[in-house]
C-alpha cells in the first residue's frame, strides 16, 4: 500500500497518459478524439494518484456511476471529493504522529522555586493576590462613587422642593 505522502503526488504527464488509456479500458465503446484525451490527461494530472486510483476501484469507482465514459465534469464532480478526504486523512495521520512525539527536554527550564527566587523580592506575595499598590486605587474609586450617589440624592431634594439648581 502507498504512504500517504505517494498517495498525495500528482501523476506525470506520461503517467496521467496511463491513466486515461486505462479509463478508455473501461469504456470500450467511447469515442477517443485527441482532443477529449488531452483534455482528460490535463484533468488527471490536477489529482493526487490516491484519488486516482479511487477512481478505477471496481466497487466504487466511476464505472459504478456511468454505464457511458464520464465527461470531464463527471470526473471532476467524482475527483474532487476523494481529494479533498485524501487531504483531511493526512492531516490526521501527521497530527497523530506530532502527538506521538516525546516531550521535550525541560533541561533549560527554569524551577518554581529558581522563578521565585529570581522575580520575587524577600518578603513580598508570590503569585495572584491583591497588592498594596491597588488598594488606594479602590477606595479612591468607591469614593468617587460614594461622592455621585450623594450628588444625586442632592439633586433629587432640590427638585423635589421646586428649587433651581444654579
Amino acid at each position: 500500500m502507498p504512504t500517504s505522502n505517494e498517495r498525495l503526488t500528482k501523476p506525470s504527464y506520461e503517467n496521467a497518459l496511463k491513466y486515461t488509456h486505462r479509463l478508455y479500458r473501461l469504456y470500450p465503446d467511447s469515442t477517443k478524439t485527441e482532443e477529449l484525451t488531452a483534455a482528460i490527461v490535463e484533468l488527471i494530472m490536477r489529482y493526487p494518484c490516491g484519488a486516482l486510483e479511487r477512481l478505477f476501484d471496481p466497487r466504487n469507482g466511476i464505472q459504478c456511476q456511468h454505464t457511458f465514459m464520464p465527461k470531464c465534469a463527471e470526473l471532476t464532480k467524482f475527483l474532487s471529493p476523494i481529494e479533498g478526504q485524501l487531504y483531511i486523512e493526512h492531516e490526521q495521520k501527521r497530527r497523530r504522529e506530532q502527538q506521538m512525539l516525546p516531550e521535550p527536554p525541560r533541561k533549560d527550564r527554569p524551577t518554581y522555586a529558581e522563578l521565585k527566587a529570581k522575580y520575587s523580592p524577600p518578603g513580598t506575595h508570590w503569585g495572584l493576590q491583591t497588592t498594596r499598590d491597588s488598594v488606594p486605587k479602590k477606595e479612591k474609586e468607591l469614593a468617587r462613587i460614594e461622592d455621585m450617589k450623594l450628588s444625586e440624592e442632592a439633586k433629587a431634594l432640590v427638585f423635589d422642593h421646586g428649587d433651581a439648581i444654579d
